[in-house]
């Protein structure tokens, strides 16, 4: 799972129709909604915005499309699926069309709004979102020293510490580690109060 935070635009001619693209992070529908507002401020001449965005709250993914008057399923569901395939979240794709005087047809249309799509992503940045777990443990002094040498060999992370009868911890790791600790004997001596599912860049 990727998501992207740094911008990708793309910028394609197709029989004096000129398609804007662009790709950019979003957290919310909020998030979105207000980009759209200044691309639509940017290219006022445009006649066409057509979308699609993946977000994701508490595990649930949310998504949208919108084809914004062109033919059914020519631009938004072309876009959403490319964000499906690439296992894209936490982004949207935009693309403008300055309509040129030329109808293009249902499948050319459909190619150059996914060629558009295609080229913003590819210009974009993205970073690797790690599936994984934030877990609260309550960890016996013995086996702190060994416990936070195992979560730095895993490449996890510790993100709290409190010192009482015992240490507690909450810490993260990857789905893969998470499997690797519950076979290791440390595993044993530690007891879990709370995990739940996060993913991490």
């Amino acid at each position: 799972m990727k998501e992207c935070i740094s911008k990708g635009y793309s910028n394609l001619i197709e029989q004096r129709s000129r398609f804007v693209g662009c790709c950019f992070t979003i957290q919310t529908e909020d998030d979105f909604y207000h980009e759209l507002q200044v691309i639509k401020a940017n290219h006022r001449e445009a006649r066409h915005f057509t979308f699609a965005w993946r977000y994701q709250k508490d595990q649930q993914v949310f998504e949208k499309l919108s084809d914004d008057g062109e033919p059914h399923g020519v631009a938004g569901l072309p876009i959403l699926t490319l964000l499906q395939k690439q296992d894209i979240i936490n982004t949207a794709v935009i693309v403008a069309r300055y309509f040129g005087g030329i109808k293009l047809g249902k499948k050319r249309l459909l190619s150059v709004y996914l060629d558009s799509a295609k080229q913003a992503v590819e210009y974009a940045v993205f970073s690797q979102r790690i599936q994984g777990f934030c877990i609260k443990l309550k960890i016996p002094y013995a086996s702190f020293v060994l416990m936070e040498k195992w979560i730095a060999s895993a490449q996890g992370k510790i993100m709290d510490k409190v010192f009482s009868d015992q240490i507690t911890i909450q810490c993260w790791m990857s789905d893969d580690q998470f499997e690797v600790f519950k076979a290791s004997p440390l595993f044993h001596s530690i007891k879990i109060v709370d995990i739940q599912k996060m993913n991490m860049l």
